[in-house]
């Protein structure tokens, strides 16, 4: 004869962990990354420019800025960003009323890891049989 009681509890523990799995949500797959660069003398902000590695080459117009961070009077110029899987390459030019500097040296991240897929819960339910 099957042991109803704990037959019953396992069961209930495994609807019970596969509720909970399906209101979590994975977050998506983003590092943060923090760029570093001296500042220039009145130079009013520093636009970041992005790009993928191979992409648009960077002097080609028109380009757009990721961020730009506003002139600090200190000796470094920080940006700090989230980005999804992949990997990126970067740079930071200076801009006041006169115009807008060329670009700087170009600066890459190592590619970003992808989220892993498939994530799945397996419950395994073991029984006792009596036999008489």
């Amino acid at each position: 004869m099957l042991k109803q009681s704990k037959m019953q509890f396992l069961l209930i523990a495994a609807v019970t962990v596969l509720a909970c799995m399906a209101c979590m949500t994975a977050p998506a797959n983003a590092a943060t990354v923090t760029l570093e660069w001296g500042t220039v003398p009145a130079a009013n902000d520093y636009p970041v420019y992005s790009m993928e590695p191979g992409g648009t080459p960077i002097t080609n117009p028109p380009r757009v800025p990721v961020m730009v961070v506003p002139a600090t009077t200190g000796s470094k110029g920080t940006a700090t960003l989230t980005l999804p899987a992949g990997a990126y390459d970067f740079f930071v030019t200076s801009r006041n009323g006169w115009g807008e500097s060329p670009p700087s040296n170009i600066v890459s991240t190592p590619p970003l890891p992808v989220t892993p897929g498939n994530l799945r819960v397996v419950v395994t339910v073991t029984t006792e049989i009596q036999t008489p």
